[in-house]
């Protein structure tokens, strides 16, 4: 998939509806597992979960320096569930663990191919509320996540 090579190599250009660069994420170290890794202070890591099929994220961003964690969910499609149990369970995990830090910043992003991104939508919506004790107001949550593309995302 174009989404963990290009972290591997070099970095990854997000674009939006349009085309115009809207972020980029540089080239970084991808962990794979399904529990929480060590993590460095000084580095920001990029955890890949072993089951491909892992519910709600397919990529988690930790960078303990700035307490920010950006939970990823990638699609080929112009419409996904967004199962927010499954982000508070990584969260709820990882505060639990002996790495565990104060959160400050939780991003969730949906990253989809440029060409789906002015049809995406949501089909389904469950566990209003849980991201709360990490800033999220109840039933705001969809209007807090970022849609973005990627160009290419299945090509590699």
């Amino acid at each position: 998939m174009v989404f963990f090579a290009s972290l591997r190599n070099g970095g990854l250009t997000l674009v939006d509806a349009t085309g115009n660069t809207v972020d980029t994420w540089g080239q970084s170290v991808i962990v794979v597992s399904d529990a929480i890794p060590p993590i460095a202070s000084a580095h920001t890591v990029w955890i890949k979960p072993e089951k491909w099929n892992q519910g709600g994220y397919d990529a988690i961003m930790v960078c303990k320096r700035t307490r920010h964690v950006r939970l990823v969910q990638v699609t080929s499609a112009h419409k996904h569930s967004f199962r927010i149990e499954h982000f508070y369970g990584w969260l709820k995990m990882l505060s639990e663990s002996p790495e565990r830090f104060e959160v400050e910043t939780i991003e969730i992003i949906f990253v989809a191919e440029q060409d789906k991104l002015s049809a995406f939508h949501f089909t389904t919506v469950t566990g209003d509320g849980l991201l709360v004790p990490f800033g999220w107001p109840k039933g705001k949550e969809t209007g807090l996540v970022r849609l973005v593309g990627i160009r290419g995302l299945y090509s590699l």
